[in-house]
């Protein structure tokens, strides 16, 4: 009798009867979840860098986490979302999105208490990353506007401007576009009654990180097609009130082929408004500073200190604002070294103090330089502070360079110099150059790169254009992607028009001449 209850209590222990072997495996008080499959990840249509995550039923799970695959985590899971209940989640990519997004992989964990079971590893096919990048065109797009052409964004991320400078007979346009619940609608169109045909409306645009200010130049206004003279320029500041777009002025100083308005920069709260002039006093070229106080506006002329006995200068080729508005740096790509070394360019860095102008510094290519027409400041990007520039010199070896230097105690030093191996002649590496307000990342377009991949350099499709990535790390830049239209068209220009958000997350890239000239801007 004694052996019959021991053997019993046994078996309840142990589960020695062949009737409990169906049930669930339990540890510690909780039971083990099974097995189960993770089904796919697909792009959701509409919505810019969000993916939809589905898998099936684990049984036994309480809930499930989605983990991005990472050995430096625990479990290998860098936690994407926790606690989820269902079989299936949407997720908004958080940081910048480029072709290494396909290099990552995703995974589900089922657990119940401190029991786990992990899903197999899957990661997004290159057609679903394709259509989770953003698009926007104009809702009345015709051949030739070239949309795209300039692009600025609000540091909130939610709102956009375009530029079209060809819409009806290169009048011009500027769309707004804002973002609600992840989707991008076009709000407004912006194109002043004084327009005439070949004005150019919308060649640049910059908008204010606040949203509130937005100013965009008309470097053709009144020209003469007929005659071929005229080009003066012009530049219209409009404010949003209450969530309108307000005409508030017109900026111009320009007379025949100045070209005024045809570079604009933007302080932060929209208080400072740099405008380039680069024809001004035959190719000279001039950049006026507007500061608004308190309602009135003041302006203030700034001009080469560098005489050049081979040619124009061309100051005003590019211009770039720091943040507070204090700092300006500024392109002049006619100036030479000598009658050898013509068009190589400079860089001007302004900077205002006790309520003056003062040129800090005038930045140029080494002496040992050789060859000519390198257009070294075609075109610059102040970072948030003023005190890191980033220049482009896209004729440089007929392949392109971009520079970067930091001021320390107003002295500026160059401290890397970029140019990627895969570089073609006539690429243009650096016709644009935007770097991020915090100084950690760095795009740079070259909108005549010529290939046919979406990832890879094989010269099929002429001109079609692509921007190149960069990132800081340790004070040291490294290449990170290279990317391309997911049209990637012939004679697409993608990458003239570009921007990036203060931290890097958000790029914007312009595609100007795509579909026919119609244009479109992506959003990564």
């Amino acid at each position: 009798m004694k052996n019959f209850i021991i053997l019993a209590l046994a078996c309840s222990l142990f589960a020695c009867n062949s009737e409990n072997s169906g049930l669930p495996t339990q540890v510690g008080g909780n039971y083990q979840p099974e097995s189960f499959n993770f089904h796919e990840i697909l792009s959701v249509d509409g919505n810019v860098k969000t993916y939809f995550f589905e898998w099936e039923d684990s049984s036994n799970a309480s809930y499930y986490t989605l983990c991005e695959k990472n050995n430096n985590y625990k479990d290998n899971c860098n936690i994407i979302q926790d606690n989820l209940n269902g079989l299936s989640t949407q997720y908004e990519l958080s940081t910048l999105l480029t072709p290494k997004f396909l290099d990552k992989e995703f995974f589900i964990i089922a657990r119940n208490g401190n029991n786990i079971k992990l899903s197999n590893v899957r990661s997004v096919n290159q057609d679903e990353y394709l259509k989770s990048i953003g698009v926007v065109k104009s809702s009345n797009a015709k051949d030739n506007d070239y949309f795209g052409r300039s692009v600025s964004f609000s540091e909130d991320g939610n709102t956009l401007s375009i530029g079209a400078f060809g819409v009806d007979g290169l009048k011009g346009k500027v769309y707004i576009y804002q973002k609600k619940d992840n989707l991008w609608e076009q709000r407004v169109e912006l194109s002043p009654d004084d327009l005439e045909a070949g004005d150019r409306f919308g060649i640049s645009n910059a908008i204010s990180k606040d949203g509130k200010t937005l100013v965009v130049g008309a470097d053709h206004h009144n020209y003469n097609p007929l005659s071929e003279v005229g080009k003066p320029g012009k530049a219209y500041v409009y404010h949003n009130v209450a969530d309108s777009w307000v005409f508030d002025r017109i900026l111009t100083r320009g007379v025949n082929d100045d070209s005024f308005g045809l570079y604009i920069s933007i302080s932060d709260n929209g208080s400072t408004i740099a405008i380039a002039s680069p024809g001004e006093n035959n190719d000279i070229g001039n950049v006026y500073l507007y500061t608004n106080d308190g309602g009135v506006w003041s302006d203030k002329s700034l001009a080469p200190s560098h005489t050049d006995p081979y040619g124009p200068n061309r100051f005003g080729s590019s211009v770039s604002l720091s943040s507070n508005g204090n700092v300006v740096a500024i392109g002049a790509v006619g100036e030479s070294l000598d009658s050898s070394h013509t068009n190589l360019g400079g860089v001007y860095i302004f900077k205002k103090q006790m309520g003056n102008w003062e040129e800090k510094t005038r930045l140029e290519l080494p002496s040992t330089i050789s060859g000519q027409q390198y257009h070294f400041g075609y075109s610059v990007s102040l970072d948030n502070t003023g005190a890191t520039l980033a220049i482009g010199s896209p004729e440089e070896g007929s392949l392109g360079a971009v520079y970067i230097f930091k001021e320390s105690n107003d002295s500026w030093s160059q401290v890397e110099k970029v140019q990627h191996p895969s570089l073609q002649n006539g690429d243009q590496f650096g016709y644009r150059v935007k770097l991020s307000g915090d100084a950690n990342s760095l795009i740079i377009g070259a909108f005549t790169d010529n290939s046919g991949d979406i990832f890879l350099d094989d010269n099929l499709v002429e001109n079609s254009g692509a921007v190149y990535f960069y990132k800081k790390e340790n004070d040291f830049w490294f290449f990170d992607s290279y990317i391309k239209s997911p049209k990637n068209q012939e004679d697409g220009h993608f990458g003239l028009g570009l921007d990036i958000s203060d931290d890097g997350s958000q790029m914007f890239i312009g595609a100007r001449r795509e579909s026919n000239g119609q244009g479109k801007v992506y959003l990564y």
